[in-house]
């Protein structure tokens, strides 16, 4: 026998060729071009990315052939009927009342045929031998000798306590009585179940079609139009940089063999290590990346054939999608106008003097001829403020190391042993943090701090009140009357909550420092008196000696720069603190370190490094880290961590005062080391144990419940957003129960939050809930990044991705950013006492971190819906691999039926005792 392996053996087994004189016991994939003797190698290599890529083709198209010739009928068998149930409701699915049937015929005069086997596909899975299915063949009349004149049955009945799109294949195996030919029939099974009426009222969706990139029109002259008075609301001393984009910089950026950026290149224009010295350097490379990504981003939003209406000097501008900040435009912007008429290149810029829900007001120079029913085109600008304060920043001088990179030699400066409470007796404002060990400490070590050290971090998981903490520490170090703080958070939104937990001092020692740009209407009411506007009624600042004179002022990070700008020194403040830290780019937080931080000020941060960090749009600045934000880098050094310097550094809070212990319990294991402790108010995080809500569970005390859809994620339009309307149809199925039969006394819309991480979702349950009405359409509806820092007491989360394609799993693809773990912490632990999610199990457990959680979930009984697909009891492999092991199951499954159709001889010749029709030539 040939040493050769056998050029017709695609698996493992012998071939059908007679005196085949190769060798039969080399394993051979053909389409990999790998062989070998060994069983255990041969089975390996099946599961590897090559053979993937290399087989899922052509193992694709040849199951596909292999469906479309099965659908045949042959061989004198023919069955009639559909096994379409189109929507049917859960109550009728539940029951067993839908059923479809099928008529088997037997042509009159052909040979004798038995009905061999009646199988539903997802039963005979190589992989799955015991997998579930909504759907139970049985078969009525005679199948061991089918008769001619009367037709068999078979009944296909759609039982199911799941929700979603269920599809399956009945599969009938038949048998020639005279030669044992055998073949196969099958016809596929289609349900959807869920709410029948929501699904005929959803409104249906245009296909999706891939946004095509077009010819960024050119810019060669810009005609200035009429800058907006917020512009010179503050009065600068010290002007900002222009800081533009290096044009080797954007050529960099477009230049590859591919016409995208190629890394390597721009790698090599980025120091390749983080120092005091290449710390400017580092940065302003990486913001002119993100810049340019900025730019890039805005380009989706230019209006073609936009009309343009006059009153008085000011031209107005409807902005679709202007509410939900999509483009985001501040008064203070500028955009630029083109005629169709104009030369090519040519523009008008119009500076933004008013922004409403869906319009902005523009003003131009006097140039400008604006004619009605005239067209325009419009493109929007990225504001460069921002931008260009942080590009100030890291130009400032900073002389002390010990704020950026603060080492071992820096913690040796510090107090030994650490001052306590003990030591101290501090006389403590808020009482729950005089009750609670690690706030107190925490305070107590900032209050205490000697002037000029390294950072103190303030290290705060879900729910332990790390502002709390803050603002106590902040209260603490205002009792030393030469103390001076600058209190900071990304956001308006965080800054205002340190201003309003601090708004008892008055308005005389605190000031809250907003940008000319912020709306009016958008500042709370009650730190108004804390601000100032200007005669046109811009938020502005006081004069110079009585901004100096304040105690306490508290801004968004890259805010703090107007300090800076206005002629405050650096030195001044005694302490900054920075409040939600984790949330902020590197160059962003330290925009108030390196310009106003001195040789004694000391710097706080507060955060959670285990959340959500910065948002950034570029990939390329993502990989080069501009997404560590300075927290993070700080606590990813030894001398940040919370077991060894404890105190000293670092404090982590491990009271949780928001949520239910089952709710926390995998954040907890996973991202907290198991130091959480559930010490919520008992009535609020228990008040849905035992509810009529959890009594439709196994466990009415576990106050957790996953629906298992089986889904379908689609987009719609140029939109690239996914949505799933069999979760958004749930997600409103259960709003309007919880407000309903299953509310609890007290409970609103308020008390109930829906996250979703696609933004396409989100506007289709929020579409839904208005149609619904009774209070649900006050129910919040938004990201994981807009729900990161707030909490509702019950929370519903819609995970949106679900796909049927086994063969294409792809925990980076199939999954997409749901399968990001800070994302899944930030959206479990918003739940005070109900936590709802809704999700397809299948895709979801590709990914380890959802497969622990709905493990969890299951083994505590609060599943409900469609069963689960694996064992639950088996320990998770952290390492991944679960859709490494679904596409080989679904390539094994596939080539498995396409061996059974393809080894199924055919013959079609009907024996009806006449002579065969004669074929005549034309």
């Amino acid at each position: 026998m040939s040493l050769q392996p056998c050029p017709n053996l695609i698996s493992a087994g012998a071939c059908n060729v007679p005196n085949c004189s190769f060798d039969h016991a080399v394993l051979v994939c053909i389409p990999c071009g790998f062989y070998s003797t060994f069983r255990n190698f041969y089975d390996n290599h099946l599961r590897t990315k090559t053979h993937w890529r290399a087989t899922s083709d052509t193992t694709s198209a040849a199951y596909v052939a292999a469906l479309l010739e099965s659908e045949n009928d042959r061989n004198g068998i023919h069955v009639f009927g559909r096994l379409d149930f189109g929507v049917v409701d859960e109550s009728v699915a539940r029951d067993g009342r839908e059923r479809h049937v099928l008529d088997v015929e037997l042509q009159v005069g052909a040979t004798p045929v038995k009905l061999e086997t009646v199988l539903l596909s997802s039963r005979g899975r190589i992989n799955a031998p015991n997998a579930q299915t909504a759907f139970q063949a049985v078969v009525l009349g005679e199948r061991e000798r089918l008769d001619p004149s009367t037709p068999t049955k078979i009944m296909v009945i759609l039982r199911t306590s799941g929700v979603g799109q269920f599809e399956d294949r009945l599969i009938l195996t038949f048998t020639r009585i005279s030669d044992g030919l055998q073949w196969v029939i099958t016809r596929p099974v289609i349900a959807t179940i869920g709410n029948s009426a929501a699904h005929a009222a959803f409104p249906p969706t245009a296909p999706y079609i891939p946004p095509t990139s077009r010819a960024y029109a050119p810019v060669h002259e810009v005609i200035p139009g009429v800058e907006a008075p917020a512009l010179k609301a503050i009065p600068y001393v010290r002007r900002l940089p222009l800081a533009k984009v290096p044009q080797s910089f954007q050529v960099l950026m477009t230049r590859s063999e591919d016409g995208g950026p190629s890394l390597p290149l721009i790698r090599a224009r980025i120091p390749a290590r983080l120092t005091m010295g290449t710390y400017p350097h580092f940065f302003k490379g990486l913001l002119w990346i993100e810049e340019l990504k900025l730019l890039e981003d805005m380009e989706r939003y230019d209006i073609h054939n936009a009309a343009l209406t006059k009153q008085k000097n000011t031209y107005r501008l409807d902005v679709p999608g202007l509410a939900e900040k999509r483009p985001s435009v501040l008064v203070g912007d500028t955009i630029l106008v083109r005629q169709d008429s104009d030369p090519q290149g040519r523009w008008f810029e119009g500076g933004v003097h008013l922004v409403q829900v869906n319009q902005i007001g523009v003003q131009f120079g006097r140039s400008f001829k604006w004619a009605a029913g005239q067209h325009y085109h419009v493109r929007f600008k990225v504001n460069r403020n921002p931008l260009r304060r942080m590009h100030a920043a890291l130009q400032a001088p900073v002389s002390r190391q010990d704020l950026l990179f603060p080492d071992v030699a820096d913690v040796a400066k510090l107090p030994n042993p650490v001052p306590t409470q003990a030591t101290t007796h501090l006389v403590i404002h808020n009482p729950l943090v005089a009750n609670n060990p690690q706030q107190l400490q925490a305070v107590v070590s900032i209050a205490m701090r000697p002037p000029g050290k390294l950072p103190f971090a303030i290290f705060g998981p879900p729910g332990t009140g790390k502002t709390t903490t803050m603002i106590e520490a902040i209260r603490q170090v205002l009792k030393n009357g030469n103390s001076v703080v600058l209190a900071c958070a990304p956001s308006n939104s965080a800054a205002d909550n340190i201003a309003e937990g601090l708004s008892d001092l008055g308005a005389e020692i605190l000031f809250r420092l907003y940008a000319p740009s912020r709306p009016r209407h958008e500042v709370p009411a009650t730190l108004l008196p804390f601000a100032t506007l200007n005669s046109a009624d811009h938020f502005t600042v006081h004069p110079i000696q009585r901004m100096k004179n304040f105690r306490i002022i508290v801004s968004t990070c890259v805010s703090a720069a107007i300090l800076s700008g206005i002629g405050i020194d650096a030195g001044h403040f005694t302490h900054i603190f920075i409040d939600e830290a984790g949330q902020a780019t590197e160059p962003e937080a330290v925009v108030s370190v390196r310009t106003l931080a001195g040789q004694r000020t000391n710097v706080i941060l507060s955060g959670d490094p285990q959340q959500l960090g910065p948002i950034i749009r570029s990939g390329i600045a993502n990989q080069l880290k501009l997404g560590v934000s300075f927290l993070e880098r700080l606590m990813s050094s030894p001398i940040y961590n919370p077991r060894t310097y404890r105190d000293q550094t670092v404090v982590k809070l491990v009271r949780n005062y928001r949520s239910h212990n089952a709710i926390i319990q995998i954040p907890n294991e996973r991202f907290y080391d198991g130091d959480l402790v559930a010490s919520g108010d008992a009535v609020k995080i228990n008040a849905y144990i035992d509810s009529t809500y959890l009594q439709e569970t196994a466990n009415p005390k576990f106050p957790i419940v996953f629906h298992a859809v089986a889904g379908q994620d689609d987009r719609e339009s140029t939109s690239p957003s996914y949505f799933n309307k069999f979760e958004a149809i749930k997600v409103r199925d259960t709003v309007q129960a919880l407000l309903g039969a299953h509310r609890l006394p007290g409970l609103t819309s308020a008390d109930i939050g829906v996250i979703s991480p696609y933004r396409a979702q989100c506007q289709k349950i929020r579409a839904l809930l208005r149609a619904l009405g009774g209070g649900a359409e006050n129910v919040k509806v938004a990201s994981v990044e807009e729900y990161q820092g707030k909490e509702h007491r019950v929370i519903i989360i819609s995970t949106v991705r679900s796909s049927r394609d086994l063969i294409q799993y792809d925990v980076r693809h199939t999954l997409g950013f749901v399968a990001n773990p800070r994302r899944f912490n930030v959206a479990v632990t918003r739940a005070q006492a109900l936590l709802i999610v809704v999700g397809d199990p299948e895709v979801l457990s590709l990914d380890p971190l959802w497969r622990q959680f709905l493990n969890y979930v299951h083994n505590h009984q609060g599943w409900v819906g469609n069963p689960i697909g694996w064992d639950p009891t088996a320990e998770v492999n952290e390492n991944g691999g679960y859709d490494r092991e679904a596409r080989v199951a679904a390539q094994l499954d596939m080539d498995d039926f396409a061996r059974q159709v393809g080894e199924m001889a055919e013959d079609d010749q009907v024996d009806t005792g006449e002579d065969p029709p004669l074929i005549e030539d034309d």
